[in-house]
């Protein structure tokens, strides 16, 4: 009869179990924040409203976003002709 050997514990990408308990005083506060980080939004549109947009935005050459901001900056600035190019 041949004796097994004996297996090691179970790790997740070189990680051992989780403590009961950590220690996060001593961790640095805010290591991954940015004072001046900007966030890009995902917007979901409707497709009828998308296919507005997308067809302003093949009339003039340019790509969606613009368009977007174009028209909410329009529309910022009080313009009553927004999106009428």
């Amino acid at each position: 009869m041949t004796t097994r050997k004996k297996s090691k514990p179970f790790t997740y990408c070189g990680m051992s179990k989780m403590r009961k308990e950590y220690d996060f005083l001593s961790r640095r506060a805010r290591k991954f924040y940015t004072k001046d980080a900007r966030l890009n939004l995902l917007v979901y549109l409707e497709d009828e409203v998308f296919e507005y947009l997308e067809n302003i935005a093949r009339k003039r050459k340019t790509d969606v976003s613009s368009v977007v901001n174009q028209l909410v900056r329009q529309h910022r600035h009080g313009s009553a002709d927004a999106g009428q190019r």
